[in-house]
């Protein structure tokens, strides 16, 4: 509101000095009247009120910033009329027509006040010289040269001093003054005094009712008429061009889209404002020479749509700045509806919870891959499953899961090069589009290097988790004609990363809480190789029992990790981190080193326990090292029977390589089993196909035994097992209420809390001194057939 005020106080001044000073000039004129003698006169002030009325509309702009400096035609009335009537009361009666021109052509507004103040206070001079000149004798060109240029000083002088006082410079002010204009205004009053005078006294014995300063006043006032109307027709005109230009405007709305978002508003505030110049800026112009409006886009700062005309040319008016608003609100409408626009397309085009693109959006990017491949370069396609990740959501929480998918799909953005693109695909799927391939090998090292590190640790709420990740990779040298090819051959073939295995185990593995200062996965990672190349772990045997007879018949190793500044890190965690950073195999040989060692010290206390089984990935038997280590341990201590069990998510990974692998393995006297049999959707192909001796049922299959349904499984599992001459070991056994149903269905096989938690080597070698080979709890050969 201050600033408002501030802005206004000027121009209040200007209009009370304005008002105040005409009222006073024409009081003075007033009483300076002799008002009885103006009988005779009366015709010809009667024709000077009309001729100045109608004349006083007529205005030739002479400043390029200030529309209120103008000069105009009215001026040669007093020329003409000045021979006759009294100089008080002609001066009244012109200043009172000007007033009513102004106000019938501009309404009762205050510059009617301000410019009637000016043209009437400039009559006085005029009308001063004019009389004083011919008075002396001299022609009445001169006269009227000079009466005029008294007229023109003191006309500009006083709208000058206003912009003054409303703030201009006074440089800037008399700067933009037009030197032609003044003089074309000038000269154009002398002439039509002249050609009026000149008129009046050749029609004066014609007209003999009138006499000629009478008859000049006459010739100016038609003069003045059809002056009067080209103005009007003039500024009607250019009322016209703006309104056709605000219409075109508003008829192309919204604006089409360009790379410019100011590009069309520039170009209509030039053709509605007839500016020369049409500028974006940051604060509104200060310029008296300039207009400015507001163009408000969303989310952004204010900018303003500035037009400017050279000098020399017409100032800006009113009608001017309403177009020019219209333009920068019609401006603002389209970038508000633009943004609209984009927003709803990016959510057309976007997964609302990660930010990447979406399945729709991922396939364009594969096409446009495609068109605008570089000649001799290839392009590959990428797909990325989280494998169970249904399971982070059962056990976390949906809110959790989500969070999961956040903070892996911004680790998916932040690994890729700024040419590719990365998208969710689906609830769990990822895709990624590479481009300016060379080869593909390039292809597969790129896709290796993001796999890598999308298989990192990571940290949410204070807990490490790790995904893994199955993936498919597609490459094309060519141009494809059916790109989505690409998309379907990535999901159809799989894909591990060169020396770095990705794929197999369990999903996600967690380490909950993290010890105090640590805020991300990174540093457990660390600890994690650093435990594996140091051999920093433990191992924790829980015995296989037989129900019947009451003993262990073997033992199953658990990995036990405690990295240096932590806890207990989770089995799952420590073989998800030995796969990614490519240290599994060396992780599974020293684990059987030491399983080997321990088996052999176990054999002395009880010379029946000489069972060890060790969890491995299908994959591994692949790899030269492995069966090579097992090889050296077989020579080493052929008393111990080797058991590896392997998971029935990790049979889907199988070839005929890998079951070579697995048959060499068993010549040298390995035995297999299958494990977590009943953890997801387990089939009995798995049980026909492998050439399995050990079937391991998992917990979640017995989670129910009251149900008749799994009863009816277990039961059928049980019968089948011994057909096979497949020995079936039930997982999770916690309550003798278990123990005891699974017994009636025919399950002899146990393992669980129930009869021995896992313990570590020199534990169990205590309890095998102290019992033998038995096992509490294990004795209920009367339930078994």
């Amino acid at each position: 509101m201050m600033v408002r005020l501030a802005r206004a106080t000027p121009r209040y001044l200007v209009f009370v000095a304005s008002a105040l000073l005409l009222v006073a000039y024409l009081g003075a004129l007033a009483a300076a009247t002799p008002w009885p003698a103006l009988a005779d006169d009366g015709v010809l002030i009667l024709l000077t009120i009309v001729g100045a009325g109608l004349s006083a509309g007529v205005r030739v702009p002479v400043s390029s910033i200030a529309p209120a400096v103008h000069l105009g035609i009215v001026a040669a009335l007093l020329g003409a009329a000045a021979p006759e009537a009294p100089g008080p009361a002609l001066l009244l009666a012109w200043s009172v027509g000007v007033i009513i021109g102004l106000v019938l052509f501009w309404g009762p507004t205050p510059r009617v006040v301000e410019t009637g103040a000016a043209i009437a206070l400039g009559g006085l001079p005029y009308l001063l010289v004019w009389r004083a000149v011919t008075a002396a004798g001299l022609p009445d060109v001169l006269a009227c040269v000079l009466a005029t240029a008294a007229y023109v000083v003191v006309r500009l002088a006083i709208p000058v001093a206003a912009c003054v006082v409303r703030g201009s410079a006074l440089g800037e002010v008399l700067r933009s003054l037009s030197p032609g204009r003044i003089a074309t205004a000038a000269l154009a009053n002398v002439v039509l005094t002249m050609v009026a005078r000149a008129a009046g006294g050749a029609l004066e014995n014609l007209v003999v009712e009138l006499t000629a300063p009478q008859i000049a006043t006459i010739v100016h006032g038609l003069v003045g008429t059809v002056a009067l109307a080209i103005v009007v027709r003039a500024e009607a005109i250019a009322g016209r061009v703006r309104l056709d230009a605000v219409l075109a405007a508003a008829r192309q709305l919204p604006w089409p889209e360009q790379a410019d978002d100011f590009a069309l508003a520039r170009e209509y505030a030039a053709a509605a404002t007839g500016a020369d110049e049409v500028r974006i800026a940051q604060e509104r112009t200060t310029r008296s020479s300039e207009l400015s409006a507001a163009v408000r886009a969303p989310g952004e700062d204010e900018r303003f749509l500035v037009v400017t005309r050279r000098r020399g040319r017409p100032p800006f008016r009113s009608d001017d700045a309403r177009a020019l608003e219209a333009v920068a609100s019609m401006a603002t409408e389209t970038l508000r509806v633009g943004r609209q626009v984009r927003d709803l397309r990016a959510e057309a085009r976007t997964d609302p919870l990660t930010g990447l693109p979406n399945y729709h959006e991922f396939q364009s990017a594969v096409r446009r891959a495609n068109e605008t491949r570089l000649p001799g370069r290839g392009i590959a396609v990428l797909s990325i499953d989280l494998a169970g990740f249904k399971a982070v959501s059962a056990q976390h929480g949906r809110d959790f899961a989500d969070r999961v998918l956040q903070v892996f799909a911004e680790r998916l953005r932040g690994s890729v090069r700024p040419s590719d693109t990365v998208a969710r695909v689906g609830d769990d799927e990822f895709g990624v589009v590479f481009h300016d391939l060379a080869d593909r090998a390039d292809a597969e090292l790129v896709a290796g290097r993001l796999l890598h590190a999308a298989g990192a640790p990571f940290t949410i709420d204070n807990t490490v988790l790790a995904l893994t990740v199955t993936s498919g990779l597609a490459y094309s040298a060519e141009r494809e004609e059916d790109p989505g090819r690409l998309v379907r051959d990535a999901g159809d073939r799989s894909f591990t990363a060169p020396g770095v295995s990705l794929v197999g185990g369990q999903a996600w593995s967690v380490v909950t809480p993290l010890p105090e200062g640590v805020v991300t996965g990174s540093d457990l990672s660390r600890a994690i190789r650093e435990s594996i190349d140091s051999s920093d772990f433990g191992l924790a045997y829980q015995p296989i029992v037989d129900n019947v007879m009451g003993t262990a018949i073997g033992l199953e190793a658990l990995l036990r990790c405690r990295p240096h500044g932590f806890g207990d890190v989770s089995p799952t965690l420590v073989v998800h981190e030995a796969r990614r950073l490519g240290r599994l195999d060396a992780l599974t040989g020293r684990i059987l080193e030491r399983v080997h060692a321990d088996a052999a010290s176990f054999r002395e206390l009880a010379p029946d326990l000489d069972d060890v089984h060790v969890n491995v990935e299908v994959d591994q038997v692949l790899g030269s090292e492995l069966r090579e280590t097992i090889r050296a341990l077989r020579a080493e201590h052929p008393g111990t029977r080797l058991t590896l069990e392997l998971t029935e998510n990790s049979l889907g990974r199988t070839s005929d390589a890998v079951m070579d692998g697995l048959q060499e393995l068993r010549e040298l006297g390995v035995v297999f089993a299958l494990d977590d049999f009943g953890q997801a959707y387990s089939t009995m192909l798995a049980i026909v196909e492998f050439p399995f001796d050990v079937l391991k049922i998992d917990r979640a299959l017995i989670r129910d035994l009251s149900a008749q349904k799994t009863q009816h499984v277990i039961r059928s599992l049980a019968l089948l097992s011994r057909k096979l001459n497949v020995r079936m070991v039930v997982e999770g056994v916690e309550t003798i209420e278990e123990r005891d149903r699974l017994a009636r269905l025919g399950v002899r096989y146990m393992q669980g809390y129930f009869f021995q938690r896992p313990v570590d080597a020199d534990v169990l070698r205590g309890l095998l001194r102290e019992r033998g080979a038995s096992v509490p709890n294990a004795t209920r050969p009367d339930l078994v057939d």
